[in-house]
């Protein structure tokens, strides 16, 4: 009877920590959200919020992934097999009923999220590579005028060449 308890247990533990994980998923995906609103219309200071959030949820996420590994051995354990044998595909397979089922939802929405998930940062990266390039090209003009050619002091006397405003190699 403890066996089976204990057989339960870590299917349970599993099911619940894989719904933690979503729910962390689901959450990165509103910042991601968020983010892509922001990185449209402009606002440094939600950007800088946004982004402190998401390491917090991003920090998390790598904790359940080393409690989800943890539980990987026991599931291999579980179901006497090695554990290159068992993973998340075919674990509802190997379960029973409302077992079976839970899992089932909880990997499907799992899935689900982790697309939206990547579809939204993979826009957001475009956005912040057009951000990049349209400062990198103003940078560029800037520099070209402050920094092209001669210019004459009053009385058209030749001052020299005027300095940039910044330092070109950075």
């Amino acid at each position: 009877m403890a066996m089976q308890e204990a057989d339960c247990d870590v299917i349970g533990r599993t099911a619940a920590l894989l719904e933690e994980q979503a729910t962390v998923y689901a959450a990165l995906l509103d910042l991601s959200r968020r983010k892509q609103r922001v990185l449209t219309q402009g606002g440094l200071d939600e950007l800088s919020r946004i982004t402190r959030a998401e390491e917090a949820l991003l920090w998390q996420a790598g904790r359940l992934e080393e409690r989800r590994t943890a539980l990987h051995g026991e599931l291999s354990r579980h179901f006497n097999l090695d554990p290159g044998a068992v993973d998340l595909q075919s674990l509802p397979a190997r379960l029973d009923g409302a077992e079976r089922e839970r899992c089932s939802e909880v990997l499907d929405h799992l899935r689900t999220v982790s697309s939206e998930l990547e579809a939204t940062n993979e826009v957001n990266t475009r956005l912040i590579q057009q951000a990049l390039s349209y400062v990198n090209f103003s940078l560029q003009a800037l520099a070209r005028l402050g920094g092209g050619g001669a210019t004459y002091a009053p009385g058209a006397a030749l001052a020299g060449q005027a300095r940039s405003l910044f330092d070109r190699r950075a």
